[in-house]
Protein backbone atom coordinates (compact mmCIF):
# COMPACT_ATOMS: atom_id res chain seq x y z
CA UNK A 1 0.00 0.00 0.00
CA UNK A 2 0.92 3.43 -0.79
CA UNK A 3 1.81 5.66 2.31
CA UNK A 4 0.10 8.46 0.65
CA UNK A 5 -2.94 7.02 0.30
CA UNK A 6 -2.96 6.05 3.28
CA UNK A 7 -2.19 9.69 4.72
CA UNK A 8 -4.96 11.17 2.61
CA UNK A 9 -7.82 8.68 3.31
CA UNK A 10 -6.95 9.08 7.31
CA UNK A 11 -6.87 12.94 6.51
CA UNK A 12 -10.79 11.90 5.09
CA UNK A 13 -11.39 10.04 7.80
CA UNK A 14 -10.53 12.80 10.52
CA UNK A 15 -12.31 15.37 8.66
CA UNK A 16 -15.37 13.81 8.32
CA UNK A 17 -14.92 13.40 12.27
CA UNK A 18 -14.77 16.66 12.54
CA UNK A 19 -17.41 17.88 10.42
CA UNK A 20 -19.88 15.76 12.20
CA UNK A 21 -18.54 16.33 15.77
CA UNK A 22 -19.65 20.36 14.75
CA UNK A 23 -22.62 19.69 13.25
CA UNK A 24 -23.18 17.49 16.26
CA UNK A 25 -22.96 20.91 18.59
CA UNK A 26 -24.53 22.94 16.26
CA UNK A 27 -27.82 20.86 16.19
CA UNK A 28 -27.48 20.45 20.30
CA UNK A 29 -26.97 23.73 20.83
CA UNK A 30 -30.10 24.91 18.98
CA UNK A 31 -32.16 22.44 20.85
CA UNK A 32 -30.97 24.11 23.83
CA UNK A 33 -31.86 27.45 22.66
CA UNK A 34 -34.79 25.76 21.57
CA UNK A 35 -35.60 25.12 25.07
CA UNK A 36 -34.34 28.51 26.71
CA UNK A 37 -37.25 31.09 26.71
CA UNK A 38 -34.78 33.53 27.92
CA UNK A 39 -33.02 33.96 24.15
CA UNK A 40 -34.36 37.06 22.59
CA UNK A 41 -35.33 36.29 18.61
CA UNK A 42 -33.49 39.24 16.42
CA UNK A 43 -37.33 39.34 14.54
CA UNK A 44 -40.51 38.76 16.28
CA UNK A 45 -43.71 38.82 14.46
CA UNK A 46 -47.86 38.23 16.06
CA UNK A 47 -49.61 35.99 13.33
CA UNK A 48 -52.13 37.11 11.29
CA UNK A 49 -55.23 35.07 10.76
CA UNK A 50 -54.68 33.04 7.55
CA UNK A 51 -57.98 32.39 6.23
CA UNK A 52 -56.66 29.03 4.79
CA UNK A 53 -54.43 26.30 5.56
CA UNK A 54 -50.22 26.22 4.83
CA UNK A 55 -49.68 25.05 1.13
CA UNK A 56 -49.34 21.21 0.42
CA UNK A 57 -45.44 21.83 -0.39
CA UNK A 58 -45.07 23.65 3.39
CA UNK A 59 -42.61 21.53 5.68
CA UNK A 60 -44.78 20.93 9.28
CA UNK A 61 -43.91 19.64 13.03
CA UNK A 62 -46.70 19.24 15.57
CA UNK A 63 -46.07 20.05 19.34
CA UNK A 64 -47.43 18.04 22.29
CA UNK A 65 -48.70 18.72 25.48
CA UNK A 66 -49.38 17.62 28.57
CA UNK A 67 -48.63 14.17 27.14
CA UNK A 68 -47.44 12.67 23.72
CA UNK A 69 -50.93 11.57 22.88
CA UNK A 70 -52.27 15.69 23.02
CA UNK A 71 -51.18 17.54 19.73
CA UNK A 72 -51.10 21.37 21.35
CA UNK A 73 -50.02 22.88 18.23
CA UNK A 74 -49.00 23.02 14.51
CA UNK A 75 -46.42 24.69 12.62
CA UNK A 76 -45.08 25.31 8.91
CA UNK A 77 -42.55 26.36 6.91
CA UNK A 78 -43.12 27.89 3.80
CA UNK A 79 -39.83 28.59 1.80
CA UNK A 80 -41.54 29.74 -1.23
CA UNK A 81 -41.70 33.80 0.90
CA UNK A 82 -40.20 32.05 4.11
CA UNK A 83 -43.79 32.03 6.15
CA UNK A 84 -44.14 30.85 9.14
CA UNK A 85 -47.31 29.21 9.79
CA UNK A 86 -48.96 28.36 13.18
CA UNK A 87 -52.08 26.46 14.69
CA UNK A 88 -52.95 26.66 18.29
CA UNK A 89 -55.28 22.79 18.50
CA UNK A 90 -56.31 23.40 21.97
CA UNK A 91 -58.34 25.96 23.83
CA UNK A 92 -56.63 25.52 27.08
CA UNK A 93 -54.84 28.71 27.92
CA UNK A 94 -52.00 28.00 26.23
CA UNK A 95 -50.36 29.66 23.26
CA UNK A 96 -47.79 28.10 20.33
CA UNK A 97 -44.64 30.01 18.84
CA UNK A 98 -42.72 29.16 15.79
CA UNK A 99 -39.20 29.71 16.80
CA UNK A 100 -36.01 29.46 14.23
CA UNK A 101 -32.77 30.31 13.74
CA UNK A 102 -30.32 30.96 10.60
CA UNK A 103 -26.91 28.82 11.38
CA UNK A 104 -24.87 31.23 8.83
CA UNK A 105 -25.96 34.38 10.69
CA UNK A 106 -26.91 33.25 14.05
CA UNK A 107 -29.90 35.30 13.37
CA UNK A 108 -33.33 34.04 15.53
CA UNK A 109 -36.77 34.31 14.63
CA UNK A 110 -40.38 34.01 16.49
CA UNK A 111 -44.04 33.97 15.24
CA UNK A 112 -45.91 34.47 18.14
CA UNK A 113 -49.48 32.66 17.77
CA UNK A 114 -52.13 34.69 20.08
CA UNK A 115 -55.28 34.47 18.71
CA UNK A 116 -55.98 31.21 20.22
CA UNK A 117 -57.66 28.16 18.34
CA UNK A 118 -60.67 29.31 17.32
CA UNK A 119 -59.80 31.69 14.36
CA UNK A 120 -57.19 27.86 13.19
CA UNK A 121 -54.42 28.97 11.09
CA UNK A 122 -52.54 31.60 11.38
CA UNK A 123 -49.30 33.43 9.79
CA UNK A 124 -46.20 35.38 10.04
CA UNK A 125 -45.30 36.72 6.73
CA UNK A 126 -42.55 39.86 7.55
CA UNK A 127 -39.51 37.49 7.25
CA UNK A 128 -38.57 36.91 4.05
CA UNK A 129 -36.80 40.25 3.69
CA UNK A 130 -34.70 39.09 6.99
CA UNK A 131 -33.87 35.50 5.25
CA UNK A 132 -31.49 34.95 3.25
CA UNK A 133 -31.58 32.91 -0.19
CA UNK A 134 -29.85 29.85 -0.87
CA UNK A 135 -29.10 28.70 3.17
CA UNK A 136 -31.00 26.77 5.48
CA UNK A 137 -32.74 27.43 8.37
CA UNK A 138 -33.32 25.56 11.53
CA UNK A 139 -36.95 25.83 12.99
CA UNK A 140 -38.96 24.29 15.86
CA UNK A 141 -42.39 24.73 17.33
CA UNK A 142 -43.13 25.47 21.58
CA UNK A 143 -46.29 25.50 23.97
CA UNK A 144 -46.18 28.14 26.42
CA UNK A 145 -48.12 29.35 29.41
CA UNK A 146 -46.97 32.69 29.59
CA UNK A 147 -43.18 33.19 28.26
CA UNK A 148 -42.98 29.60 29.88
CA UNK A 149 -41.75 26.90 27.50
CA UNK A 150 -43.73 24.07 28.13
CA UNK A 151 -42.76 21.42 25.79
CA UNK A 152 -41.02 21.58 22.42
CA UNK A 153 -41.07 20.04 18.93
CA UNK A 154 -37.80 18.62 16.79
CA UNK A 155 -36.02 20.65 15.52
CA UNK A 156 -36.55 21.03 11.52
CA UNK A 157 -33.32 21.87 9.20
CA UNK A 158 -35.02 23.57 5.89
CA UNK A 159 -33.17 25.10 2.76
CA UNK A 160 -34.14 28.42 1.83
CA UNK A 161 -35.32 29.54 -1.68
Amino acid sequence: MDDSKGEFHMSLKRLGSILAAGSAALLMGISSAASASAAEPDYTEYAHVAGGSPPAAAYCETVYYPNPNVAAGSACFEKYGDVFWVRDRNADGHHVEMRAQMPSTGKKFRCHEGRGSSVGWQKCTGFSGKIPEHDKIFWWLAVYEGSESLNVSTVQEVATT
